[in-house]
């Protein structure tokens, strides 16, 4: 619970993060920033972040965080994706958890491979040569980033202080149980279960997808079929009116000659009788 809290609060963070970035700009009087907000934030919510980000004491905060971090040497290059998240996408390519050296060495480096800086650069290359002598940890890809007191990253970069245990995210801490000298991992026990947990949904949606793949196709088959058969029928249906109009117009034109020759001789007394008529004249 501690964890998902810890994850939660990260990502209100970076949404906050977000939104300043958007819409606070140096130089912006509050009105203007107010005026910024996006249509999905809330108004009277927004009204109050703006108010902390205008407050003295959170003007001091950040040039006092800008500063610092402008001293930084070594800079991950992960970007929004956390530590946690790389490793366990390390992991899935390799079959097995990623222990923090190998971890350093992704995020502190380029799409293309290359170190962030030159000491950056050092670190990673000490690092290297020790895991190529076999000090390395093992463990399945579900327990997390494996660390340990005397480990790799330990070797090149110091003993833990007070604190968080460095390149692992929340949770370790140098004088917890997770402490010790032997391999040790960041996820607690309640989020092993929840890793196996993942698995198998993820396993349990790539099934369902295939069934609906199949359920897709299967449809499609049948409207196929029944396009097919409507076609047929209707070209049946088609031919069966023609003949019976084929039929009604002969029935017609039947009857039209049936009543012509009944009109014959009628129509041959009537000339007779006119010609009598005209003789006697």
């Amino acid at each position: 619970m501690t964890w998902a809290m810890h994850q939660l609060g990260e990502l209100r963070r970076n949404r906050q993060g977000k939104l300043k970035r958007k819409c606070y700009k140096d130089d912006a009087s509050r009105e203007d920033v107010i005026q910024s907000r996006p249509d999905w934030a809330d108004e009277t919510e927004f009204i109050q972040l703006v108010d902390y980000w205008f407050h003295e004491d959170t003007r001091t905060l950040s040039s006092t965080n800008k500063r610092s971090r402008g001293k930084q040497k070594e800079i991950a290059r992960s970007g929004p994706i956390s530590f946690a998240q790389t490793a366990d996408d390390m992991a899935k390519e390799t079959g097995q958890a990623v222990e923090r050296a190998v971890l350093f060495a992704k995020v502190y480096s380029t799409k293309e491979g290359h170190p962030v800086t030159p000491d950056v650069g050092e670190k990673i290359k000490q690092m290297t040569e020790i895991l190529n002598r076999g000090s390395s940890l093992q463990g399945s890809r579900h327990e997390g980033i494996l660390w340990s007191k005397d480990d790799t990253f330990a070797q090149v970069m110091g003993a833990e202080r007070s604190g968080r245990v460095r390149g692992v995210g929340f949770r370790p801490t140098p004088s917890g149980r997770n402490g010790s000298n032997r391999s040790c991992y960041t996820l607690p026990p309640s989020s092993i279960e929840t890793a196996h947990r993942m698995t198998e949904l993820e396993t349990s949606h790539q099934t369902l997808k295939d069934q609906l793949a199949q359920v897709e196709q299967r449809h499609q088959e049948q409207m196929a079929d029944l396009h097919e058969r409507h076609k047929a029928e209707l070209t049946s249906a088609i031919a069966q009116s023609e003949a019976k109009h084929q039929m009604q117009m002969a029935e017609v034109m039947k009857t039209m000659g049936d009543m012509l020759r009944d009109l014959r001789p009628l129509i041959s007394a009537s000339q007779l009788q006119s010609q009598d008529n005209t003789a006697s004249k």
